[in-house]
């Protein structure tokens, strides 16, 4: 269909069903990703940018892809301990070629992945380095077991989001506001 039937199309009241085929186009692409990635698979792409202490946005095989990374749960951007979070993750991976093990594609439509970069696993880093929670909702792996432990030092240690004795996991600040 070229341009001359999308205005034709546009003057016969029927401009709907192009801007729905479009919509539908776009998720199909993230779809179509995750139906050919078998779960565990590893693919590349680039970090375009860092939404949030867990979420990322990249670029694979020329489109943009939301990936939020699996087993952790970081600070919301509203939330004390979100920009840290935030700042962690950017100097992680940002602008960085990634390995992103796919585990899930979640209710928003976002890759869930398990993201590595430099012989380093960015969700483990982001325990250690006390900006993130291990969400054992989702975290049930062998590796998360690790992940618990580098939590339980971040919170004796006192660093990350642990500075604050008592802060408020994500899950329960976002039903709180």
């Amino acid at each position: 269909m070229g341009l001359s039937d999308v205005i034709d199309c546009k003057a016969h009241g029927l401009w709907w069903p192009i801007s729905i085929a479009m919509i539908i186009a776009s998720h199909l692409f993230i779809a179509g990703v995750m139906a050919t990635q078998v779960a565990d698979t590893i693919i590349k792409a680039r970090v375009a940018y860092v939404i949030d202490g867990d979420s990322i946005m990249t670029r694979y095989e020329g489109r943009f892809l939301e990936v939020r990374l699996w087993g952790i749960d970081a600070p919301e951007y509203n939330q004390p301990g979100g920009e840290n979070s935030k700042h962690t993750l950017k100097k992680l991976v940002e602008g960085k070629v990634i390995n992103l093990t796919i585990k899930d594609r979640d209710k928003y439509g976002r890759m869930v992945a398990l993201v590595s970069s430099g012989g380093q696993i960015v969700n483990e880093e982001m325990v250690r380095t006390g900006n993130s929670w291990v969400y054992d909702y989702y975290c049930t792996e062998q590796i998360c077991s690790t992940w618990v432990t580098f939590e339980e030092k971040a919170r004796r240690d006192g660093i990350g989001l642990w500075k604050n004795r008592s802060p408020i996991p994500p899950w329960r600040w976002k039903s709180d506001t």
